[in-house]
C-alpha cells in the first residue's frame, strides 16, 4: 500500500516516557529532541534501559566495565600501524638518498632518456605535437589513436547532453524532479512523511520519467549507429597504410657473419643507402644464438650493471648504511664485472648473424 502522511504519528513525552512510548528507542536524546535506540560502537545487543551501554558484543570486541566495546586486539592494530609507518619512511629515506646519489653511469642514463623522447609522438619533421593539437582531427599516432579519442569524445558530449537533458525536463515539468532522493532525513517522524511524500510526486511525475528514458535510449540507439558510421568514414579517410611496417624492410640473403669480424649493421645500412639513396636511421641484424641460448640468458640475469662504484666518500652514515643494504639485496660481488665481460663477450664472438635482417628508413 502507499504510505499516507496521515499515518505518520509522533507523541510529545518527557524523558521517562521514552522506554514507555517505545521500548527499542528507550535513550531521549536532547540535542535532536527525539527517542533512539542505544549508540555503543560495536555493539551487538544493545540495553534497553535508556543508557548508551551495550549487553553484549560484536565478534572482535570485549566489554568494557562502563558497559561500552572496544576493540579486543586494537595493539596489534597498532604495530602493524607501527611497522608500516617505519617502512615508510625508510622507503623515504631511500627515495632521498637516491635523488642524492651521484650518477655513475651517464652513458646509460643518456640512453634511457633518450629511448624515452624517441617514445613520444612527433609530427613529420621530429618536433614534439603542441599541446593545442585537436587528437580527434589530427592523426598523430594512427587510425586507432584517432579513432579512440573520437569514442572518448562521443561519451563526454553524451553524458552532458543526458545531464541538460534531465535539467530541462524538470524546469519544464516540474522542479521537484531535481529534488527527489536529495532531501536530508532526520527523526522517525520526518522520516516518514519524506517517504509518504516522495512516493506521491515520484508517482505523479513518472510519466515525465518514462518519457525522458525513452528519449535517451532512442537518442543514444541512433547516435551509436551515425558515430559508428563516422569512424568508418574517418578510418578510411586515414593514413590507414602508414604503420610501422611501412618504415621498415626486411633484408634476406646475408651470408653468415661473426659479431666480432666487422661491424655488419652500419656496413648494411651503407650499403642499402648508397644503392636506394634513401635515409636509414637504423639497422638491427638477427643473430643465431639459439645454441647458447641459456648461457646468454644466465649472463643477463648475473651481470653486473653497475659501471662504477663511487666508494664511501661523501656518504654519511645513514646513506652509506642503506648503500650497504641495497648492494646486499642485489647480491652485488665485487671484482665479477671483468669475469663476466670477459665470458660475454667470447660468448657473442662465437655467434654468427642469420641470414635476414631490418631496415627502418627515415619516410615511408
Amino acid at each position: 500500500l502507499p504510505p499516507n502522511v496521515s499515518s505518520c504519528r509522533a507523541s510529545c513525552v518527557v524523558a521517562s516516557q521514552c522506554v514507555i512510548y517505545n521500548p527499542d528507542a528507550p535513550v531521549p536524546d536532547q540535542a535532536a529532541g527525539t527517542c533512539r535506540g542505544a549508540l555503543v560502537d560495536g555493539c551487538y545487543r544493545p540495553k534497553l534501559d535508556g543508557t548508551d551501554t551495550c549487553l553484549e558484543c560484536a565478534a572482535w570486541y570485549r566489554q568494557t566495565p562502563a558497559g561500552k566495546c572496544e576493540l579486543e586486539y586494537l595493539w596489534v592494530i597498532y604495530l602493524v600501524a607501527a611497522l608500516l609507518g617505519c617502512l615508510l619512511l625508510a622507503l623515504l629515506a631511500y627515495l632521498v638518498e637516491l635523488h642524492w646519489r651521484p650518477a655513475t653511469n651517464m652513458v646509460g642514463l643518456d640512453c634511457g632518456l633518450g629511448a624515452r623522447s624517441q617514445q613520444k609522438y612527433r609530427d613529420q619533421n621530429r618536433e614534439l605535437w603542441p599541446l593545442s593539437t585537436n587528437l580527434c582531427r589530427t592523426e598523430v599516432g594512427g587510425p586507432g589513436l584517432l579513432l579512440h579519442f573520437n569514442f572518448m569524445a562521443v561519451v563526454v558530449i553524451w553524458a552532458v547532453a543526458l545531464g541538460l537533458g534531465w535539467v530541462l525536463l524538470a524546469y519544464m515539468v516540474d522542479t521537484q524532479l531535481l529534488v527527489l532522493g536529495r532531501k536530508p532525513y532526520g527523526t522517525a517522524y520526518r522520516n516518514c512523511v519524506l517517504v509518504a511524500w516522495g512516493y506521491t510526486v515520484q508517482q505523479r511525475l513518472m510519466r515525465a520519467k518514462l518519457l525522458y528514458l525513452a528519449l535517451a535510449y532512442l537518442v543514444t540507439f541512433l547516435g551509436c549507429l551515425y558515430h559508428g558510421l563516422r569512424q568508418r568514414r574517418l578510418f578510411k579517410e586515414s593514413n590507414a597504410q602508414d604503420t610501422m611496417k611501412a618504415f621498415a624492410a626486411l633484408v634476406k640473403g646475408l651470408p653468415p657473419i661473426s659479431a666480432g669480424d666487422a661491424d655488419l649493421e652500419s656496413q648494411l645500412a651503407h650499403v642499402v643507402v648508397s644503392l636506394t639513396g634513401q635515409s636509414v636511421i637504423g639497422a638491427s641484424v638477427c643473430w643465431n644464438f639459439g645454441h647458447i641460448k641459456g648461457q646468454v640468458e644466465e649472463l643477463l640475469c648475473t651481470a653486473d650493471v653497475a659501471t662504477e662504484d663511487t666508494g664511501s666518500h661523501g656518504r654519511g652514515r645513514l646513506r652509506q648504511a642503506i648503500f650497504d643494504a641495497e648492494q646486499m639485496m642485489l647480491k652485488t660481488l665485487e671484482g665479477s664485472k671483468e669475469t663476466v665481460e670477459e665470458g660475454a663477450v667470447e660468448l657473442l664472438h662465437s655467434v654468427q648473424s642469420s641470414a635476414e635482417a631490418y631496415l627502418i628508413f627515415e619516410t615511408r
